[in-house]
């Protein structure tokens, strides 16, 4: 059986909330027009992450490789269902993402969040010790298409929230 990862880009606002850029919104086949303003994007856009990529996996959340994860790499305890490594969901994260976790229904796991400032910062790290080879270049393209499409928002304002299923 595959595993897939769900991940999901959040911008925090002015007023300190998260919202889900609808060109980001991928995990549904369903538009929410009557929550966001932005109606004439589709939740059809390419997911930010989207690869099956157990390099990547194993980076992100430790999941299915031996890899160091993003979170050990920053030096930050996530401390999430006993993992040090995950973070879990957000508190504050955007309505959309929520929504998504909530259709889920417990077959997500995994859970967890990274600024696109800590993973850049965890990239370059992992890349300097080689343990990147699997994963770099998507990711990278990856970070690009999200920067590029929240710019100007700071890179330690904009997250990837993301789990995965089985």
């Amino acid at each position: 059986m595959g595993c897939d990862i769900h991940s999901y880009v959040e911008v925090k606002q002015a007023n300190g909330t998260w919202h889900a850029p609808l060109g980001f919104q991928t995990d549904s086949n369903l538009a929410y027009p009557e929550t966001y303003e932005d109606a004439e994007y589709t939740t059809n856009a390419p997911s930010p992450v989207n690869d099956r990529n157990y390099d990547l996996f194993g980076f992100l959340a430790g999941v299915r490789r031996d890899t160091t994860p993003a979170l050990i790499w920053l030096g930050i305890d996530g401390g999430w269902g006993g993992y040090s490594h995950l973070r879990g969901l957000p508190d504050d994260m955007a309505e959309f993402t929520a929504k998504e976790w909530k259709d889920w229904d417990g077959d997500g796991h995994s859970a967890s969040w990274l600024t696109i400032a800590e993973l850049k910062h965890a990239l370059v790290a992992s890349m300097i010790v080689g343990e990147a080879d699997g994963f770099s270049e998507s990711l990278q393209w990856s970070i690009a298409q999200i920067e590029q499409a929240t710019f100007p928002t700071p890179p330690e304002d904009v997250r990837l929230v993301f789990w995965f299923d089985n």
